[in-house]
C-alpha cells in the first residue's frame, strides 16, 4: 500500500466516523420523549402485609440497585415468614 492509499483511507475513515458522530448525536429524529415532571414533594407510604414484615415504597426514589444493602442478604419478599400455627379441626364422632 503506496502512503497516499493509506493517507487517503485515513482521511475518508475520519470523516465517515465524523459523520457517523454527527447524524446520532444531531440530526437523528429523537422520537416520542416522554418526560415526567417529578413530584413537588416525596412522600413515602408504609404497607404492613404481617406484624413481621413492613415495606415501604418511596416515590422517584431509585439509585444503585445494591446501595446500602447487603447483596447476600435475602429480600424481604423473598425471605421465609413464620406461618400461623393451624390446629387440625377434629371430625365429628359418629
Amino acid at each position: 500500500m503506496s502512503p497516499n492509499d493509506r493517507r487517503t483511507l485515513i482521511i475518508i475513515g475520519s470523516v465517515l466516523v465524523a459523520a457517523i458522530l454527527v447524524w446520532f448525536l444531531f440530526l437523528r429524529g429523537g422520537g416520542d420523549s416522554t418526560t415526567t415532571a417529578s413530584p413537588a414533594a416525596t412522600t413515602a407510604v408504609v404497607v404492613v402485609s404481617s406484624p413481621s414484615v413492613v415495606v415501604t415504597v418511596v416515590p422517584g426514589g431509585g439509585g444503585l440497585p445494591l446501595s446500602g444493602r447487603d447483596p447476600f442478604q435475602p429480600l424481604p419478599s423473598i425471605s421465609p415468614s413464620p406461618s400461623p400455627s393451624l390446629s387440625p379441626i377434629p371430625s365429628p364422632s359418629p
